[in-house]
């Protein structure tokens, strides 16, 4: 309760204070009287021990920091909490053997703090979709390729700040399409026996992301057209938007072809428009 909290803080014992509020668990309350007493006799036996202890321990403590004066000080203190400690200890004894009982006699009381959804956050598509904990194997790559970004500022630029829209898992890579960004990565492993199927927005395996080494990045508002060639997918620079890259370019076999020619434009249209929204 508040009245033992603040004779737990009158005591001046601030280790004394952090280790009472480190066990208290506010979420789970005593269901019962027998529970709600053991658990305050717990606390008051910790209490009568460190109000004791802190009869001798304060002083010299005092004594060693001040000398003469700190030793003064260190009695007052330790008197000080051989009072409040105990008597707020056994006021927390009350506490929990009463909302132990009332509890018991009260089932609505026996209710625990529980989150009823987890946390949700507004996408860059206006949804409102779960906040998930641990990153998608796609955000996870996008994370590691940003601090890797500065090794080739002559391209796109920073990545720290870029959102993700979609990705596509090609035979030698993966691209990722960012609001501001195409980000195209070539894999480094041999072995791609755990590696997912290519296709779009495939669900990538962490073997596959770990392998990932980022090739180029350029920036939509650099961006000038797009045309295949074979079939390797150029990328080639706007004349006006003085870049410092003519072309790039990223493998990709004949049956992806389209839908990665249309996922590149369509991405580019939107991050001009978004560019240009952000200008105005």
């Amino acid at each position: 309760c508040s009245l033992s909290r603040g004779l737990a803080s009158a005591a001046m014992d601030d280790d004394f204070v952090k280790e009472r509020e480190a066990t208290k668990d506010f979420k789970v309350r005593p269901e019962t009287a027998k529970v709600g007493f053991q658990k305050g006799t717990s606390t008051l036996m910790k209490s009568f021990s460190s109000g004791f202890s802190g009869l001798y321990k304060k002083p010299m403590e005092g004594y060693v920091a001040g000398g003469y004066q700190g030793l003064a000080e260190g009695v007052g203190v330790g008197i000080a909490g051989l009072l409040c400690k105990p008597t707020s200890g056994l006021m927390d004894l009350v506490a929990n053997t009463s909302e132990g009982l009332k509890n018991y006699a009260d089932p609505l009381g026996k209710v625990e703090l529980h989150r009823y959804r987890d946390p949700r956050r507004f996408e860059h598509d206006g949804v409102l979709r779960p906040l998930r904990a641990v990153l998608l194997p796609h955000m996870e790559l996008l994370e590691r390729l940003a601090t890797y970004a500065g090794s080739l500022p002559a391209l796109g630029g920073d990545l720290k700040i870029d959102v993700y829209r979609s990705h596509i898992a090609l035979v030698e890579g993966i691209v990722l399409f960012t609001d501001k960004h195409c980000i195209y990565t070539q894999y480094n492993s041999p072995d791609q026996s755990n590696f997912s199927e290519p296709g779009v927005n495939a669900q990538l395996s962490a073997d596959q992301v770990k392998s990932c080494v980022l090739a180029w990045h350029v920036h939509w508002e650099d961006l000038g057209g797009v045309r295949m060639e074979g079939e390797n997918l150029i990328l080639q620079a706007d004349p006006t938007a003085c870049a410092t890259w003519d072309t790039v370019s990223m493998a990709c076999q004949s049956n992806m072809q389209e839908q990665v020619y249309q996922l590149v434009h369509d991405s580019w249209s939107y991050g001009v428009e978004e560019f240009e929204e952000i200008v105005t």
